[in-house]
């Protein structure tokens, strides 16, 4: 499968989750998303909390998936 394969399926998975999420930014350098609730992040009020981004890069496709660090039994990764 090509990177570019991948990267539109990545965020196709995404993209179904639009709303309640919202797209930051959608260009060459990459794909992020974010919540559209105020909440509080660290002591600081904020509008949004970032939910995750796909960056291209030339050998692979990185995805940051911010829920797997709040709630890693939730998700099932292979080794």
């Amino acid at each position: 499968m090509e990177l570019s394969e991948i990267q539109q399926i990545v965020k196709s998975l995404f993209m179904e989750n639009i709303p309640p999420l919202q797209v930051k930014y959608d260009n060459e350098k990459g794909f992020e998303v974010a919540g559209t609730k105020e909440t509080i992040q660290g002591k600081q009020k904020v509008n949004e909390l970032y939910f995750g981004s796909i960056i291209p890069k030339p050998k692979d496709i990185r995805l940051y998936f911010f829920p797997i660090y709040t709630d890693p039994d939730q998700f099932e990764l292979s080794p």
